[in-house]
């Protein structure tokens, strides 16, 4: 089952770089989603809750951004929970000023859907938190 939950967080994660935060194909999350978000320093460690939590988070991560690039750099899994590192390349919508990050994805499932999703700015706290290491 691993191996299909990295591929299916790829395929998540492909897809939401595609277009509108509202149209966001959201069939993988179980209904009853929670997210942490710790990235932004602006959602204070915010919690959302469900589809319609992911949809707000999602639209609240990239607004600050526009020509943003943001790509997966590696998984690691450990079964029923994968971790993914990103890197985001873009420029501030107000600021224009150019930012580089890397920042990582918790993502555990519970059968084939990922019930819990929290991020974090720093990726080695991410494999701490699933029981990795680098």
């Amino acid at each position: 089952m691993s191996q299909e939950n990295v591929e299916s967080v790829l395929t998540m994660w492909a897809a939401s770089m595609e277009g509108d935060p509202a149209e966001l194909d959201l069939s993988l999350l179980a209904e009853d989603i929670v997210y942490e978000d710790d990235i932004l320093p602006d959602h204070g460690s915010e919690t959302y809750h469900g589809h319609d939590g992911i949809r707000r988070a999602w639209a609240r991560a990239i607004e600050p951004f526009e020509d943003a690039e943001n790509v997966v750099e590696w998984t690691r899994d450990t079964g029923e929970q994968v971790v993914s590192c990103h890197r985001v390349r873009g420029r501030g919508t107000a600021s224009a000023i150019e930012v580089e990050f890397r920042y990582a994805y918790l993502w555990r499932f519970e059968g084939e859907k990922v019930a819990y999703l929290k991020s974090y700015r720093d990726p080695q706290e991410a494999l701490e938190a699933a029981g990795l290491s680098e």
